[in-house]
């Protein structure tokens, strides 16, 4: 199992401090790809999980399975890297 840290997140340190979960998705893939990691299952928690979120839009092979706690439903329209439209409305309760 490996638990990473995101940048300036636990123990890691954040030298430009800026955070954006695009880079956070950057640096988790330069870490699995130095691990010889290419196909993995990950768990992610809110930051976590809109992390594995831009890791599945830049490289959805290297995905086998995740499971998302408390992360956003949708991106922007303009969001670069994203398969097909995205729908205008969220789903509510039926009436």
């Amino acid at each position: 199992m490996i638990v990473p840290d995101l940048r300036g997140h636990g123990r890691s340190t954040n030298p430009l401090g800026a955070f954006t979960h695009r880079q956070a998705a950057a640096d988790v893939s330069a870490l699995l790809e130095r691990l010889g990691i290419t196909r993995f299952k990950a768990i992610g928690i809110s930051s976590g999980g809109m992390t594995l979120l831009h890791m599945a839009t830049r490289e959805p092979s290297q995905i086998e399975a995740m499971v998302l706690v408390g992360a956003a439903h949708h991106f922007p329209s303009r969001r670069a890297g994203s398969r097909g439209p995205r729908p205008s409305t969220a789903p509510g309760p039926e009436t």
